[in-house]
Order: C-alpha cells, then sequence, then structure tokens
C-alpha cells in the first residue's frame, strides 16, 4: 500500500465514504464504485489478507442476530464466546473464528504484541500524520493524510466495537493498520479476535450500566 502520496493531496471531503456516524459497516470491494483517487486503497483492500473478513456475511433473521448478540458472553477462562438462538446454546472458538474469516492456513505469522512502543507513532509519522504522537494515547484521525484517513475509517467501521467516537482505537488496532500497509503476516486472526471479544465485553459493560440505572 505504500507510495500513494499523490492521491494523499486530495481534500478529504473528495474522498471520505459517506458513512453515517453510528453505523457498522460490511465493505463493498468494488473498486469502481469509490472516487478515482480511492480506487488503489479498494484494491489493495481486495487482495489482502483481511479482505474476507472485511466482506464475508450471510442473511441472518434479525431475530436471530438479536437473540444471539444479547444473550453473548465471552468466557476468559476458556476463551471462548457463548450465545444462544432460541433455545440453542452454542459458543465459538477462537480457533473457529479464525477459520471462519479465512486465516485457518496461517504461517510464521508474527505476533503483534512483538512490535516494539516505538514502531506505531514512526510508522504514522511515515504516512504524514501532522501532530504529535511520541504516545499512541495522542493519536487523532483528523491528523492523517486524507487516504490513510479514510482506510482508517473503513477498518474502525468493519472492526470496532464502537459506532462512535472513532478518532482513536488500540494498539492491536493500529497493529492491524501497520500490517496491511506493510504486507506482513501479522496473526490478524487474534487481532480480529480481541476486536470480537471486546465487542461483546462492550455490550456487556453497557447493559450492566443500563441495568444499574433503574
Amino acid at each position: 500500500m505504500a507510495g500513494s502520496s499523490s492521491a494523499n493531496e486530495n481534500t478529504s471531503s473528495s474522498l471520505m465514504l459517506k458513512i453515517k456516524q453510528n453505523q457498522n459497516m460490511i465493505i463493498d470491494l468494488h473498486s469502481s464504485k469509490y472516487n478515482e483517487a480511492l480506487q488503489p486503497m479498494i484494491e489493495c483492500l481486495k487482495f489482502s489478507r483481511i479482505s474476507k473478513a472485511l466482506t464475508a456475511s450471510e442473511e441472518v433473521p434479525i431475530v436471530y442476530l438479536s437473540s444471539a448478540y444479547s444473550s453473548a458472553f465471552y468466557n476468559k477462562a476458556d476463551d471462548v464466546v457463548t450465545f444462544e438462538v432460541g433455545s440453542i446454546k452454542t459458543r465459538i472458538s477462537k480457533s473457529r473464528f479464525g477459520k471462519l474469516l479465512g486465516f485457518a492456513d496461517q504461517t510464521d505469522i508474527i505476533d503483534p504484541e512483538s512490535l516494539s512502543p516505538s514502531t506505531l507513532p514512526r510508522f504514522f509519522y511515515q504516512l504524514g500524520y501532522k501532530g504529535d504522537i511520541t504516545q499512541l494515547s495522542k493519536f487523532t484521525k483528523k491528523s492523517l493524510p486524507p487516504l490513510w484517513n479514510f482506510l482508517f475509517t473503513i477498518l474502525f467501521k468493519s472492526f470496532s466495537e464502537r459506532t462512535t467516537g472513532t478518532d482513536s482505537a488500540s494498539k492491536l488496532f493500529y497493529s492491524l493498520f501497520y500490517g496491511l500497509y506493510h504486507d506482513i503476516n501479522l496473526d490478524y486472526g487474534s487481532i480480529l479476535w480481541s476486536q470480537f471479544v471486546e465487542s461483546v465485553n462492550y455490550k456487556n459493560r453497557h447493559s450492566e450500566i443500563s441495568c444499574a440505572r433503574f
């Protein structure tokens, strides 16, 4: 994905997707549907290691999705997510999750936690980040050049547990960004599993807060 400096010169308004603020999404990777300046990025994503994770979907009745989501719970001891559909209880493991997203045959994978603390700040400066990012906690999406702001938005809307507050993320999420840019074989299955688990935990935390208010 490196070498897109000419596209970076475009304005944000000409590059950004029309995404609703409170929306998560499955990505359409048909590049012809995007602004010309974005098409190289979409092509890269189409052939990336996470293309299946970005685009895989099934037609599932909303009643089943609602049942599964509302009952989902992460069992840390077994590293599984349990949920119910109707009266049927089931679970999904980390390995099964990875297989569903196309990561079953990964070899020689790199642990994202092995990236040194200075790697990610240097990487963002390489992209043309404008601002202080000596600490990842200072990261703001708006300081990225338009093309990389666009990529950040796509990844965040696809994999984050949040639908709002899209200006920053976790270290693992930044590692995903880094791995795609450099086309290295990070353990994407573990990264996305972590995002999935966090979405379940996030839902349960907010459910507990809502109940406590009443």
